[in-house]
């Protein structure tokens, strides 16, 4: 695979990998102190772990091994993700388009080929395992508290990745209610999730207000953060059509000029709209709203404040997956209907 040529970039590879001597040796002290040592103002010692991990499987070829990881782990994510649509849908062709789409999309390159990408993608890989311990939990008759512990035990792992995790309890709440679960049922069975996602977003934050990073946080120029939110998740959904000029950086400019407010209001329209449409247009709505959310938390709860990256849309796309292939789905299974009458 040409992946294992690539090499390392300036930037979040220098300092997460090149420069971070936590990573270059398996021991217990240094895997204790990946634990207890935030980053460059991200707590991710899973995916710190997974460098270690490949620097002792590849010593002398790292970099190849670090690249050959990130492939593996994108070819399981699109198993899993295969697996939850179809259980979801109770389809096989609306998961093979989601699913197929996730394999071969551009915007995913910058994820699998980009070292520091890492967090993304494994983080990816809890969050769909524990999506999928969860619906076997909500079909189950028998094992239904095995899975549910699974679930939140993949969920405390994709924490221990990457803040997009933090996403996790509100994809439960759409499961939920794909399986008419109200919100008094929801909150019997996930109150430790719940919970759990609030401590995450306590400690999260204060890492970053205690980093010497310049960060935006949550609650850091709250108007100019939902306005760049918004700006990003324009470009994302054009980036998701058209697929061109990706890079691993998409630094701001340093004023919002009128494309910004123009893309920014148009994406806030399209919101508004499809949340007021949610009742006639529900697939459309929990797609957009997967989308929206997982990049909400992947973005909010980055200690960068003056640029995105393509990889962030790395998870949020699978919520556009799963819209068109259900929207194909049902224009498909429309037509005899429409022939017929």
């Amino acid at each position: 695979f040409p992946v294992g040529g690539y090499d390392w970039i300036l930037g979040l590879d220098q300092v997460l990998i090149i420069d971070n001597l936590l990573i270059r040796d398996l021991s217990s002290n240094n895997i204790l102190d990946t634990f207890l040592t935030p980053v460059n103002g991200r707590y991710e010692p899973m995916a710190m772990i997974s460098y270690s991990v490949d620097m002792a499987i590849w010593p002398g070829n790292e970099l190849r091994g670090i690249h050959y990881t990130n492939l593996l782990l994108h070819l399981m994510n699109i198993i899993l993700f295969f697996r939850l649509v179809h259980l979801l849908s109770k389809k096989i062709w609306p998961a093979v388009i989601a699913a197929g789409l996730f394999a071969v999309h551009p915007v995913n390159a910058e994820a699998i080929t980009w070292l520091s990408a890492r967090s993304q993608l494994f983080a990816s890989f809890f969050i769909l395992l524990g999506l999928l311990a969860y619906v076997y939990h909500a079909k189950s008759k028998y094992l239904k508290k095995r899975y549910l512990h699974l679930s939140e035990g993949f969920f405390l792992l994709a924490l221990l990745t990457n803040p997009i995790a933090l996403v996790f309890p509100f994809l439960i709440l759409m499961i939920n209610r794909h399986f008419s679960r109200g919100l008094k049922e929801s909150f019997k069975y996930n109150y430790r999730i719940i919970y759990l996602g609030l401590v995450a977003i306590i400690v999260i934050m204060m890492i970053q207000f205690n980093s010497s990073l310049p960060h935006q946080g949550l609650f850091n120029r709250p108007v100019e953060l939902f306005s760049y939110f918004l700006y990003s998740s324009s470009l994302l959904v054009i980036n998701f059509i058209v697929p061109s000029g990706l890079i691993a950086y998409h630094p701001y400019p340093i004023k919002m000029d009128m494309t910004m407010i123009i893309l920014s209001v148009l994406m806030a329209l399209i919101i508004g709209f499809v949340t007021w449409k949610r009742k006639e247009q529900s697939i459309i709505f929990y797609g957009l709203l997967a989308f929206v959310l997982s990049f909400f938390f992947s973005y909010s709860f980055s200690p960068d404040s003056a640029t995105y990256y393509d990889s962030q849309a790395y998870f949020p796309y699978l919520g556009l997956f799963l819209l068109i292939a259900l929207v194909v789905q049902y224009l498909y299974e429309s037509i005899p209907r429409r022939a017929i009458a």
